[in-house]
């Protein structure tokens, strides 16, 4: 891998960082932060239910999927695991513990 497609994968995949960090997984997050509702014992399940919740999470998981493609048709072609795979697969793997991780436990 040439060093500018190697800095180019890093953008990607700091962006598709980002993507994922920045989607809120419930829009009511904030009241999270509020300080009555820290006295109340407000946590992540007892937030009303957002009917909008999914929305984010399909548009964080689009790009990881689009890098976990891209890595699969290269693996496939060269023969040898591309760090493109291993990019999306780390990517895959913060998607499911920020979006899906938190729902399994309510």
């Amino acid at each position: 891998m040439k060093l500018g497609q190697r800095v180019l994968l890093a953008i990607w995949l700091c962006l598709c960082t980002l993507n994922i960090v920045l989607w809120p997984r419930n829009r009511f997050e904030w009241m999270l932060s509020e300080p009555n509702g820290t006295k109340d014992g407000l946590t992540f399940c007892s937030l009303p239910l957002d009917p909008d919740a999914s929305f984010g999470a399909l548009l964080a998981v689009a790009p990881v999927l689009v890098t976990l493609a891209l890595g699969l048709f290269l693996t496939v072609r060269a023969g040898k695991i591309r760090p493109s795979l291993v990019g999306g697969l780390v990517l895959l793997a913060m998607w499911l513990v920020r979006f899906q991780l938190v729902r399994w436990r309510c």
